[in-house]
C-alpha cells in the first residue's frame, strides 16, 4: 500500500472529507502563530524520478502539509522556505515549484478548512 492509498484509507476510516489538494496534520495553527506570516500561491512540479514522492510532504515543528503535485495551493512562507532549501545529494532542488504570487491568511485558512484530517 503506497502512502496515498494509506492516507485515503485513514481518511475513509475516520469519516473525514478531504476535497482539497492540501492536507494538514498536526495542531491547527493559532492566530498568534500565523501573525505576521506571509502566504504564497504555488504549484509543485510533477515527479521527476522514481525516487520522488507522489505528493509533496513538508513538516515543520511536528506539523505536516501533504500537497498534491500539479495543483495550485496556498502555503505559509515557512513551508515555502523549507521547500527552497530542500535539495538532493547533487544540490538540485528536491521540490521544484512555480511561484504564482502572494495570498492572504483568510484564503489559506479557507483552503485548509476543507483539507484537515
Amino acid at each position: 500500500m503506497n502512502r496515498r492509498s494509506f492516507l485515503k484509507t485513514a481518511i475513509i476510516a475516520t469519516g473525514a472529507v478531504v476535497v482539497n489538494p492540501i492536507k494538514f496534520f498536526g495542531a491547527m495553527p493559532t492566530k498568534e502563530e500565523l501573525k505576521g506570516e506571509r502566504f504564497y500561491r504555488v504549484v509543485f512540479g510533477p515527479q521527476q524520478s522514481m525516487y520522488d514522492t507522489e505528493d509533496v510532504v513538508i513538516s515543520l515543528n511536528g506539523n505536516t502539509l501533504i500537497i498534491e503535485r500539479n495543483v495550485k495551493v496556498i502555503i505559509p512562507s515557512a513551508y515555502k522556505e523549507i521547500a527552497d532549501h530542500c535539495v538532493t545529494h547533487d544540490n538540485s532542488k528536491f521540490y521544484s515549484y512555480t511561484l504564482l504570487g502572494e495570498a492572504t491568511k483568510k484564503e489559506y485558512l479557507a483552503q485548509l478548512s476543507a483539507g484537515i484530517v
